[in-house]
């Protein structure tokens, strides 16, 4: 089981309503609206994990892939996903996001945004899967 079934089997014992798993095209297609080549470890995610309707325990809600390209095509924030990278999901309705980035090696980083000017984005996972075992693991040092 990889760890985004661990997640997502996690997810539906606390209640959590999971939207159905997204198919590869439709990923690849949510990504490059926002100009971005998503990374195999996003679309991994969402063949498991579609996105999710309400925050889970540790107050955490990844996004569904209309919400990401709703969030994500304000010309203002053409720097920041060239940066940082694209919003998926956030803490606290909104209190902080998170975003991936797509690197070569077919994986992504995982930063949280508090969008201040005070505090660039952090980095909180060098991978997406190492982000989701971090939640797993430690939610508090994953999430704020």
């Amino acid at each position: 089981m990889n760890i985004f079934e661990v997640a997502r089997d996690k997810w539906l014992k606390e209640g959590v309503v999971l939207l159905p798993p997204e198919a590869r095209a439709s990923v690849i297609s949510c990504f490059e609206k926002i100009g971005v080549q998503p990374s195999e470890d996003i679309i991994s995610l969402y063949s498991v994990i579609g996105g999710m309707e309400d925050m889970d325990d540790e107050l955490f809600r990844l996004w569904p892939l209309d919400e990401i390209i709703k969030e994500n095509l304000d010309p203002e924030s053409e720097d920041a996903i060239k940066t940082y990278g694209v919003l998926f999901g956030d803490y606290l309705i909104n209190s902080c996001c998170y975003r991936i980035k797509p690197k070569p090696n077919h994986e992504s980083a995982v930063y949280i945004d508090y969008f201040t000017n005070e505090i660039s984005p952090e980095l909180r996972g060098g991978t997406l899967k190492k982000f989701f075992q971090l939640m797993q693991l430690n939610p508090d040092e994953a999430l704020l």
